[in-house]
């Protein structure tokens, strides 16, 4: 899977808004439209499990990805360059799935990035 163009913070913002940055309502538009032309396509019903075992899915594909890039697992003819975009690719498909998840169930991303993460910039 792959999201759209949309920067991850832009993409938060739409998360959180509604609205991006530039004006565009919804940047997850066309990426939605994809997968769930692909869903309506195949019967898919993408319920609480479908997007938490998807991001298991993408989570694995990392994993062996990164496997591949430090020299763990065969390369299967790819040169460094394409082993390290994979790699990348795959960090992307991780951070898209979990967004889509977080706004499956309504999670204010921000806040609890904020709350959780950035918390300890304010304690310093």
């Amino acid at each position: 899977m792959r999201c759209s163009h949309t920067s991850p913070s832009a993409m938060m913002r739409t998360q959180r808004t509604g609205s991006r940055a530039d004006g565009h309502r919804d940047g997850h538009r066309k990426s939605r439209e994809g997968v769930g032309g692909y869903a309506a396509a195949f019967g898919i019903d993408r319920d609480a499990t479908w997007f938490m075992l998807k991001l298991q899915e993408e989570v694995g594909e990392l994993t062996q990805s990164f496997l591949t890039l430090t020299g763990q697992a065969r390369t299967k003819g790819k040169t460094g360059g394409e082993l390290a975009a994979d790699f990348r690719a795959a960090i992307a498909d991780v951070l898209c799935q979990t967004l889509l998840l977080a706004r499956h169930h309504g999670v204010d991303l921000m806040a609890e990035v904020k709350a959780k993460w950035l918390v300890w910039l304010e304690q310093r």
